[in-house]
């Protein structure tokens, strides 16, 4: 194998790791963004509708600070936790489909080259 044959490798090597980061970034960003809105919006709007449709007798019971506060706290669990745990599985998830990837693409070139 020759010195310029072995540049062009590497060189192939970093420029599909490179391309295939943008292109799994660029489906992070606008894939999970979009699931996680759709997701807060529809649980948003379902403990909205349950809690107009809930008996008089329960309002009657339960104060009203005590059901914004259920409902506020189930909304920043799914606002603030949910895209974290989310994301640190997506970043794992994403480092390893990029070094298979990875180990692919060398494997490929290195039998393309003998």
């Amino acid at each position: 194998m020759s010195v310029t044959t072995q540049i062009c490798f590497s060189i192939s090597c970093v420029w599909t790791y490179f391309c295939n980061m943008i292109f799994i970034g660029l489906m992070e960003g606008t894939g999970i963004a979009r699931q996680l809105l759709l997701g807060s919006s529809r649980l948003h709007d379902t403990i909205f509708r349950k809690v107009m449709h809930c008996p008089v007798s329960f309002l009657d019971v339960t104060p009203p600070d005590r059901i914004l506060k259920k409902f506020s706290r189930d909304m920043d669990e799914f606002d603030i936790r949910v895209p974290f745990c989310i994301e640190f599985v997506w970043k794992g998830l994403k480092l390893v489909i990029t070094q298979m990837l990875q180990v692919y693409d060398f494997f490929l070139s290195s039998l393309l080259l003998w």
